[in-house]
């Protein structure tokens, strides 16, 4: 292998190194209670940053749900017994205000609540709806969710770095190279 594919197959590893995950450590989420449809908020339930997680308890009557954000994750807990009943939209919507990275959720294996399945979640890259309507509800029930964020479309300073030292290292070879030849020509 020469010096010049060995350095362009090292630039092209450094450029495709995946950028570090990201988390909700840090966002700011409002979280609300909404019913009987998505947008009309019924309970709010303020303002939380996440660090390490973020809670917020709404008083819906004898359910009571609990929405703990952790860094990729969501767990959603019930105190009491009830059914919420049939409407369009009868649940918790979560907002992340910092900033939009929901790429895609899909719901945990601790999931305990009969009935209550993916096409009951709705997501958007900010926000986060989970939809109760006309399901039952027990003492401890729990609701898990986990989180895939957007990747980063804009490479990291580090790798820059490495890129541009790619390019020069590319081009160093080249022009060596190419003098090798104008000698080996001349001399020859």
């Amino acid at each position: 292998m020469t010096k010049f594919a060995a350095l362009a197959s090292s630039m092209v590893l450094a450029i495709s190194a995946p950028a570090s995950a990201s988390t909700f450590i840090g966002d700011t989420f409002a979280g609300s209670y909404q019913f009987p449809v998505e947008g009309r908020t019924t309970v709010n339930g303020g303002l939380s940053v996440v660090a390490p997680s973020a809670e917020f308890t709404f008083l819906t009557g004898r359910i009571n749900p609990t929405a703990r954000i952790f860094a990729s994750s969501i767990l959603i807990t019930f105190a009491g017994n009830g059914r919420y009943v049939v409407s369009d939209f009868n649940g918790i919507y979560l907002e992340n205000l910092s900033r939009s990275i929901i790429a895609e959720l899909t719901l945990g294996p601790g999931t305990t609540v009969d009935g209550f399945d993916q096409s009951r979640i709705s997501f958007t890259e900010n926000t986060i709806g989970f939809n109760f309507q006309g399901l039952r509800f027990r003492a401890g029930d729990q609701i898990s969710a986990n989180v895939e964020f957007v990747g980063s479309a804009v490479p990291e300073p580090s790798s820059w770095m490495v890129m541009i030292l790619g390019l020069g290292a590319v081009g160093c070879a080249m022009r060596s190279t190419k003098r090798k030849r104008k000698a080996a020509f001349l001399f020859g």
